[in-house]
């Protein structure tokens, strides 16, 4: 059972590592084009940490559902950066343009969360 001062720590070590591989980005963004920054901005860094602690909490069987639940969840993430695209083709403000992708990121992941209700 978890003690309150283990999940301070667990949150703690989270954040540091969470933070750094976050932080990283944008360093290694900095030195090359905006098309690399994109594909670099896509590194699994949330997903990297996430799946370490699930499977260091709950072990193998956790972290492949939450995969499978992630690879289906992967067109709400297409869906945004193409919302996000076109508001901005749009010359609609940054941050109008990125309120409208969540709104429609928000809307495919409840779709796709229906779907891994029904699949798992």
């Amino acid at each position: 059972m978890m003690t309150w001062k283990s999940d301070v720590v667990q949150f703690v070590v989270r954040f540091v590592i969470g933070g750094l591989l976050v932080a990283s980005i944008p360093v290694i963004s900095k030195r090359s084009s905006p098309e690399f920054a994109g594909i670099v901005s896509l590194l699994p860094v949330v997903t990297l940490s996430s799946f370490t602690f699930l499977w260091i909490q709950s072990g193998y069987p956790a972290v492949s559902r939450a995969a499978l639940a992630s690879a289906i969840a992967v067109p709400a993430v297409l869906f945004y950066l193409l919302v996000l695209w076109l508001c901005l083709r749009c010359a609609l403000a940054f941050p109008i343009a990125m309120l409208i992708a969540m709104i429609a990121w928000l809307v495919a992941a409840t779709i796709a969360d229906q779907v891994v209700k029904k699949v798992m």
